[in-house]
């Protein structure tokens, strides 16, 4: 009604054209998305457009021929126009003879399979979803990289994004996996910007994998910025993604997705760094509740190495501390922050608080007896207890801390 003949390639081009040096015009350092297109046959042909095949010359789909022809209006007009390619991406991935975004029984095992699957389209040559696109358009999977190829050849340095996904369940555990990969693989492949259209009333489980980003900890801990190349032997029942945090000394964070419906997956996870990790703490939500809570006991790291059991349909956000963070004469984040190990019979404590602030570390045997007290802490600096303060060791200890300013309190059971 309000535009009743059929949308032209060459009507949206020219608004587009219009619209951004507009804001070009007004605005002196804008980032401009365009086209915005609604879903994969908009990217193809812009859904049948009158004048396609009569423009298209010898490109694929729409996606190159926009960017081509926005960056030929860009050198006319002697500016950038065009910033960042936009799309939208609401998964057609069927499961159970239904489409897994609006599906009426999400939590349908074989809905639910798909669902959990369905981010690999992203970025996984090697696998082909239950979809009309995949059976019709194969060869436009997977789509971030062909985004990428279409970018690098016709407009360079245009950012891409998608500014509206959903992968269904959003109350279910399959809804928060696909939702906590799909977030590791925009960072993992370079999609610059993602915004998540919520569809259902009730977003539990793809909420807690957004904090499993950004705030792993329920203090704001964050996924780190610096990605780092994180493979798994198994990509059709596991996920993984890593960064560096330059903000808590290059701290390695990892997301360790187990996908697989009835196992437990027994990870081993080895580092290729020059730095050493001593330490690893493990945050998880799983398909028993969307509340994200630390896993005890913590892995024993030596050698870069470690091994842990991740049950079934769960999510994890793992954080190594390299040594490097034990003994610096600095503090190693803005946060109150806390570290611990045993060697032979020695402990050694790393700890730092803001200047302005004091604080408390107590060490406790696991039935509640205080070992140790340390008390009016500030900056940072090391604590050793030796053999004799110690007394017997036991199997595994619990060290609290507590900062006096902020009144940010953790506890580490760690073992030797």
């Amino acid at each position: 009604m309000i535009h009743p003949d059929s949308l032209k390639c060459q009507e949206l081009l020219d608004r587009s054209v219009a619209l951004t040096t507009a804001i070009k015009n007004v605005d002196t350092n804008p980032l401009t998305f365009g086209p915005v297109t609604y879903g994969f046959g908009a990217m193809y042909n812009l859904q049948g457009a009158p004048d396609w095949n009569a423009v298209k010359g010898g490109r694929t789909w729409f996606a190159d021929w926009y960017l081509d022809k926005m960056k030929s209006a860009s050198q006319t007009a002697g500016r950038r126009l065009l910033d960042v390619f936009d799309l939208h991406w609401y998964s057609e991935a069927i499961g159970n003879n239904e489409r897994i975004v609006g599906a009426s029984n999400p939590a349908n095992r074989a809905n639910a399979e798909a669902r959990i699957q369905a981010p690999r389209t992203l970025w996984d040559r090697n696998y082909r979803e239950d979809s009309w696109i995949a059976q019709w358009y194969s060869s436009f999977l997977p789509l971030i990289p062909l985004m990428k190829s279409s970018i690098a050849t016709y407009y360079p340095g245009t950012k891409l994004s998608i500014s509206e996904y959903n992968y269904g369940g959003e109350n279910h555990i399959s809804g928060g996996l696909a939702m906590a990969d799909a977030l590791g693989i925009y960072g993992k492949y370079g999609v610059d910007f993602g915004f998540y259209w919520q569809c259902e009333n009730t977003t539990a489980f793809t909420s807690a994998a957004f904090k499993l980003y950004r705030n792993y900890n329920g203090s704001n801990g964050l996924f780190g910025t610096v990605s780092v190349n994180a493979t798994t032997s198994d990509s059709v029942r596991s996920s993984a993604y890593a960064s560096l945090s330059s903000s808590t000394n290059n701290e390695l964070h990892l997301v360790l997705l187990n996908k697989n419906y009835d196992s437990t997956m027994n990870a081993t996870i080895t580092i290729t760094s020059p730095e050493t990790y001593e330490s690893v703490r493990i945050w998880s939500f799983d398909s028993t509740s969307a509340a994200i809570s630390e896993r005890q006991p913590a892995p024993v790291i030596a050698g870069n190495t470690f091994t842990c059991a991740i049950p079934k349909l769960t999510a994890c956000h793992i954080v190594c501390a390299p040594s490097t963070a034990i003994g610096r004469g600095k503090p190693v984040s803005a946060r109150p922050y806390c570290l611990a190990r045993i060697t032979g019979r020695r402990l050694s404590v790393a700890y730092s608080f803001p200047a302005h602030e004091s604080g408390l570390i107590q060490l406790f045997r696991l039935d509640g007896t205080l070992i140790h007290r340390w008390s009016s802490l500030s900056g940072s600096g090391m604590l050793r207890l030796n053999q004799n303060n110690l007394g017997p060791v036991a199997s595994a200890m619990v060290l609290a801390w507590r900062s006096k300013g902020t009144g940010n309190a953790e506890r580490i059971i760690f073992s030797h």
